[in-house]
């Protein structure tokens, strides 16, 4: 997460929770981690919708949408293997 991110995180959660650095942080990345999930659906919805899908998910739609959630991970990724590799 960038270091801005996490000042602008930490200024406007403290108040709720408590003014606690670990909790913010950890809060800060699950939100992060909802919203990639999240994003990660579109293409597959967009899917469905164009297939015309009408009762569950598909199997082809879940492939999409592990493959969308896998594409937005990527650049945590790459900055995990750097840091990987530094030590």
């Amino acid at each position: 997460m960038p270091p801005l991110t996490f000042g602008i995180s930490l200024h406007m959660m403290a108040a709720p929770l408590f003014g606690s650095t670990s909790l913010i942080a950890y809060f800060a990345s699950l939100m992060l981690s909802t919203g990639i999930v999240i994003l990660g659906g579109v293409p597959a919805a967009l899917y469905e919708r164009f297939v015309g899908a009408t009762d569950d998910s598909t199997d082809m739609s879940l492939w999409i949408w592990l493959a969308g959630t896998a594409v937005l991970a990527l650049p945590g990724d790459w900055q995990f293997l750097k840091i990987r590799s530094l030590t």
